[in-house]
């Protein structure tokens, strides 16, 4: 099965040609004109492809996107509810030092001296920084992801090195 990203969740139809309201989770909007899209409920489902048309942003931090093939506001109302989805192997290369978000989750977490702290569950983004949600034997570890703490994501590896400053763990305080 094809690796499939989302971009974004259909909240509403905008107008009466078939635009679509989404609320986007990508960092680069600017890119989706012209993308090949599937628009489906979750990641497995086949979904409908088709293609983004045309992107700008709207009010309240939505974006109003035209998908080829859609030109009525009821076959829009249809979509409501639906992702957006790009295959993960199209997406551009980051600069050195970033990830995509599906390269992270799913990776061991190791302090550094190699003791396994569980594995990154999920990223949740901030205004400050990105923080890693770590789940294993020290139940849920929220790490921030700054370049203090991240001493290395290695995705072909499988794992994600930390230097966790002390108290970050339960029974490590500040005191202990």
């Amino acid at each position: 099965m094809t690796l499939r990203v989302s971009l974004g969740r259909i909240v509403a139809p905008h107008g009466l040609r078939g635009e679509v309201r989404v609320a986007l989770e990508s960092d680069f909007p600017e890119r989706l004109p012209g993308r090949a899209v599937v628009v489906a409920r979750d990641g497995d489902d086949p979904g409908w492809p088709t293609a983004v048309l045309a992107a700008r942003p709207a009010r309240g931090g939505l974006w109003l996107v035209r998908l080829r093939g859609l030109e009525s506001r009821s076959a829009a109302e249809a979509l409501r509810g639906r992702s957006l989805w790009v295959e993960a192997a199209s997406l551009p290369p980051l600069p050195a030092g970033r990830w995509y978000v599906h390269e992270v989750v799913g990776l061991k977490a190791l302090d550094e001296g190699g003791r396994e702290l569980g594995q990154v569950a999920e990223v949740v983004s901030t205004p400050a920084n990105d923080v890693y949600v770590v789940r294993g034997p020290f139940g849920e570890v929220l790490v921030p992801a700054v370049r203090s703490i991240v001493l290395a994501v290695e995705p072909a590896l499988g794992r994600i090195r930390l230097r966790l400053p002390r108290g970050l763990l339960p029974g490590e305080g500040e005191d202990a």
